[in-house]
This record gives C-alpha cells, structure tokens and sequence, in this order.
C-alpha cells in the first residue's frame, strides 16, 4: 500500500526510464513533469522496473555465460598473480 502517495503504473514508469535513458532527459525535469521526487526515480533507474525478462533475454545472457566465466578466471589469475609476485615484507 502506497505512503500517502499514489502509486505509480508500470507503464508510466517505462516511459520515464527510457525518456531518461534514450532520449537524454534530464532526471529533474523528468520528475517536475511528472510531480515525482528525483530520489524516487532514481531508485527506479537503479532497480530497474520489476518486469520478468523476456525469452530472447534469457537466451541472449545463456550464450554469453561461458564466455564471461572464463574472462573472470583470467582476470582473478592475474590478480593473484600480481599479488603474489609483489609480496610483503
């Protein structure tokens, strides 16, 4: 239940994200329009709208996996590696 403030539709929530983020708007400017607190649509930009991904999405970060698994053992290799070789005395 909202806190004295009426809630917000997810489509409207949408558009202003992708105004925000496609189209350069400004995030006060945005929530002038709107009667929203910047805070909130911050919020919103940082948590994303709770829509579940679609198929193609999921499909899409599938194929990618593998290949960021293997990146990120090469990046901690290298890590330890480098810390290894610099030592404490």
């Amino acid at each position: 239940m909202p806190r004295g403030h009426p809630a917000v539709s997810k489509e409207v929530k949408l558009q202003i994200i992708k105004r925000i983020r496609d189209d350069a708007v400004p995030v006060a400017q945005v929530a002038s329009e709107y009667g929203i607190s910047t805070k909130t649509i911050y919020r919103w930009l940082g948590t994303g709208v709770t829509t579940p991904p679609s198929v193609l999405e999921v499909a899409r970060l599938k194929r990618e996996k593998p290949g960021l698994k293997g990146t990120a053992r090469r990046t901690d290799h290298g890590a330890v590696s480098r810390e290894k070789k610099g030592g404490c005395s």
